[in-house]
């Protein structure tokens, strides 16, 4: 099915002038390709990554719409900051160089106005709908509609866009109006909108006001919350997951070591899992699975133990300390207060420990 916005019997997009390419849009056959994957972390690799962040806002959502009319509050700019505020680049903040977001790939032309880029074929809405260079298409035309009852936007879009064209689903071009000194940052901040889940009508802005939006989401670019866990390999793995951006799965055997240094009920499976545990700190989408083949780990008839984003903080609800506990070696006591742990019984096996940690986007 074709955009919505190409279903709409009156045109929305009456209010400012629309270039539309003469023929298909096509790349140039000299093209060059630039990107930055090179740039030093951002942050500490120490920082403890993950978790939940409160944040307050300074005024009572006036609507959740982030073009039309009320969309200038102090609500309305962190709305857009959280669901839609991903440029195809941005700049690192300490090198100040370009790095890819929503655009693994860009291409300056030399009319400095004219900027090709490839987009990452595994960004998704919060939906589970891929994004395509549809969506920028769709978020370019909407902003000139009368629909939107937004002047800015209106104006914005008119100053700054020549055209925002498709080349294929995951390549777009977009003209600037003028030459730039610094065209990325002029034309490289456009978001995708969800042509797929968007009708745009004469009564779209009564209908959104307080309708959710569907956010942009880039497993690839902000996971940040999947930190290092527990040694190189490990991290090595999840940075091998970050850049899947798809269900993945990290598997591991062998026998661990413990440093005894408590007088909790442990175990080297549960020892390992808390620690997972406690290193992700409830990140989203991250599960652990710890357990020995033989159906004993430790000196206890349980093999081992799963944790889960919410795992933490069940276990604070309960008055308990996580990272106390780990060092009183008390994993058993851990998982089995929070009935997360796994009892087989004995096996009659003793192939291997089992771990698994599923990172889910």
């Amino acid at each position: 099915m074709p955009p919505p916005y190409r279903l709409t019997a009156s045109s929305p997009f009456a209010c400012s002038r629309t270039s539309t390419p003469s023929g298909p849009v096509t790349l140039p056959k000299d093209i060059v390709w630039e990107t930055d994957n090179d740039e030093p972390l951002i942050g500490s690799e120490k920082a403890i990554r993950g978790g939940t962040l409160n944040v307050a806002i300074g005024a009572y959502p006036l609507t959740f719409r982030i073009m039309g009319p009320n969309n200038n509050d102090f609500f309305a700019s962190w709305n857009q900051a959280f669901t839609a505020g991903f440029g195809l680049v941005g700049r690192h903040p300490v090198t100040d160089k370009f790095i890819p977001i929503m655009a693994t790939h860009w291409s300056i032309q030399k009319d400095q106005k004219t900027i090709y880029f490839k987009l990452d074929p595994d960004a998704k809405f919060s939906d589970g709908h891929p994004i395509t260079a549809d969506d920028y298409v769709f978020t370019w035309k909407m902003m000139q509609s009368k629909f939107i009852v937004d002047p800015f936007y209106n104006s914005y879009a008119e100053r700054y866009y020549q055209s925002v064209d498709k080349i294929d689903d995951h390549t777009l071009r977009i003209v600037g109006t003028r030459p730039s000194w610094r065209p990325l940052v002029d034309y490289g901040g456009l978001w995708p909108t969800p042509a797929h889940a968007t009708v745009l009508d004469k009564d779209w802005v009564t209908r959104t006001t307080n309708q959710p939006q569907i956010a942009t989401w880039n497993l690839a670019r902000f996971a940040e919350t999947l930190l290092p866990l527990i040694d190189e390999d490990q991290q090595k793995a999840i940075e091998q997951a970050r850049r899947v951006a798809k269900p993945t799965v990290i598997l591991s055997g062998g026998e661990t070591t413990v440093t005894v240094r408590g007088k909790g009920r442990g175990g080297r499976n549960v020892e390992y899992l808390l620690g997972e545990a406690i290193a992700v700190n409830g990140a989203r989408g991250i599960w652990g699975l710890a357990a020995d083949t033989d159906g004993v780990d430790g000196a206890e008839d349980i093999a081992g133990g799963l944790f889960s984003p919410e795992s933490l903080l069940r276990a604070r609800a309960m008055g308990r300390d996580p990272k106390a506990m780990l060092d009183d070696n008390d994993g058993h006591s851990f998982f089995a207060m929070l009935g997360d742990s796994i009892v087989t019984g004995p096996t009659k096996t003793n192939v291997n420990d089992f771990r698994a940690t599923l990172i889910a986007p």
